[in-house]
């Protein structure tokens, strides 16, 4: 019986790619990144859960932006929004994300060519 990691090895990856990422400054301050889907919620409470723990939940945004992705991957062209957060945690609380948009528009799912003759009937 033979198994393939292949398919474990992907799901790995795709996790571990929209997981929490962490740098470091010049000065040795962390700086943290955090990828969500759908909505900039999930970004905005794992910074402030990460930040709790030494500053009372206070950040500073790095760099933030939005953009389009497949539903498992953001580098992958798709239909679902991606929310890009880079934050240090810090004494007082900096200025919130914006998540500006970046990169190309959302794609829109195909149609079959049968469902679309169904549509015109």
């Amino acid at each position: 019986m033979k198994i393939s990691l292949l398919p474990l090895l992907a799901l790995g990856v795709t996790f571990g790619l929209s997981g929490c990422v962490t740098n470091t400054t010049h000065n040795g301050q962390a700086i943290y990144q955090i990828k969500c889907q759908g909505s900039p919620s999930g970004c905005l409470n794992a910074a402030y859960k990460r930040c709790k723990v030494a500053d009372d939940g206070a950040y500073t945004t790095v760099h933030s932006d939005s953009h389009a992705g497949s539903m498992i991957e953001d580098t992958l062209p798709g239909t679902t929004v991606w929310y890009n957060l880079r934050y240090q945690c810090s004494q007082t609380q900096g200025r919130p994300p914006l998540f500006p948009w970046r990169g190309d528009p959302l794609s829109t799912p195909s149609v079959p060519p049968a469902a679309q003759e169904a549509v015109k009937e």
